[in-house]
């Protein structure tokens, strides 16, 4: 399963709180991973689909989920068309599932797209607050209203609108995540927290899972606009596992393992230490943004840094549970160092992958995941991963 969280892209920047964090060899970081097996992907991708020259059936504007089914199929939530487009193994368009709308398989607004029990899918409606559940054949089994309506605790600011449905459990319940709770009393450095909710198969919320810290702010004032945007500081991330999630937010070089029915933690080491936030490394990023930005800005002053960045800002959950954790990038970085842990937290192996992409779907088969070329086009590529 993919994270809550994703990595920035060019159009997403400028609304963008956290940005893509930074390298340095095993020895500046100070840890083992010369240790680890060192897998690899494929030279090129071994499958490509999009384009903007390209027939209408393999163009994907907003891809808001891969999932690749037990008979090898690639199903992908088209989020501009709100549809669910099916291609074969080889990247052939078999047929396309859904349309915008309120009714039985119609979307007002895909945000997510994950596997569900068996061959089926779920598909997450954000405006629609709802939950589709589609056979393998694109059929409407049920829809599951999204129940959880959250008020955030006296004393503090949501970080957005709505919650994230993150993901389904082996039961059949969901698992939501509701917006951050910003404390805005005081003043000076302050921590959110977030609430993890499953709801049962039916949509009713049936507990809370866990309250967790979430994300580092810099406070000067009691209300969002005194809310200083610190980049590459702690953000939470998350996803789901079969059986509970994980989550973690970069404070410290630990994630975090919860099962579904209690939420009871285990900590998991990935090896990976917060660094020293340079002069350097903060005009590297402002120039980045500036870029990214069109340069229509003449630098960013209100935007605060902490002492030192987070230790990670992204975690997979691969088909086997392993968890994938990205190290945090500095922006204009071309390289993304991931640290791979087993199911019960053991360190196995690194990764280097090519910065624009952003993971979708690991499994024994490969990885999927979306890359955009100069023209911001979104492509889905799958790329084999080659273990010593």
């Amino acid at each position: 399963m993919v994270s809550g969280r994703r990595g920035l892209t060019r159009s997403a920047v400028l609304a963008a709180l956290t940005v893509l964090p930074g390298c340095a060899d095993a020895a500046d970081r100070g840890d083992q991973s010369a240790e680890l097996a060192r897998w690899r992907l494929s030279a090129a991708p071994t499958l490509s689909i999009g384009g903007a020259e390209v027939a209408e059936e393999h163009i994907i504007q907003e891809i808001r989920g891969i999932v690749r089914l037990p008979d090898g199929r690639l199903a992908v939530a088209d989020g501009a068309q709100q549809r669910i487009r099916v291609y074969d193994a080889a990247g052939r368009h078999v047929t396309d599932w859904g349309r915008p709308g309120t009714g039985p398989g119609e979307y007002r607004w895909i945000g997510r797209l994950f596997p569900y029990r068996g061959d089926s899918l779920a598909v997450y409606d954000l405006l629609g607050r709802r939950l589709t559940v589609l056979d393998a054949a694109g059929n409407v089994g049920r829809i599951v209203p999204q129940s959880v309506r959250d008020a955030p605790p006296p004393g503090t600011i949501p970080s957005e609108s709505c919650c994230n449905v993150v993901g389904a459990f082996a039961d059949g319940s969901f698992l939501v995540a509701l917006p951050e709770s910003i404390p805005v009393d005081g003043t000076g450095t302050v921590y959110s927290t977030t609430d993890f909710v499953r709801l049962d198969a039916e949509g009713a919320a049936a507990d809370t899972i866990a309250t967790v810290r979430a994300s580092e702010y810099r406070l000067s004032g009691s209300t969002r606009s005194g809310l200083a945007l610190l980049r590459l500081a702690p953000r939470l991330v998350y996803a789901a596992r079969r059986d509970g999630f994980v989550h973690g937010n970069g404070e410290t070089r630990t994630v975090t393992a919860r099962d579904a029915a209690a939420g009871v933690p285990v900590d998991m080491d990935t090896g990976l230490s917060r660094r020293p936030v340079t002069d350097a490394i903060r005009a590297q990023t402002e120039s980045w943004y500036r870029a990214a930005a069109g340069n229509r800005t003449g630098g960013t002053p209100d935007v605060a840094y902490p002492d030192s960045m987070a230790s990670f800002d992204w975690l997979v959950v691969d088909r086997e549970d392993r968890v994938w954790v990205r190290e945090t990038l500095v922006p204009g970085d071309t390289v993304a160092r991931y640290r791979v842990l087993t199911a019960d937290g053991r360190p196995v192996a690194t990764i280097e992958l090519p910065e624009g992409l952003w993971i979708q779907w690991i499994d024994e088969r490969g990885l999927l995941g979306v890359e955009r070329d100069a023209m911001d086009v979104a492509y889905v590529r799958e790329y084999r991963i080659i273990r010593p």
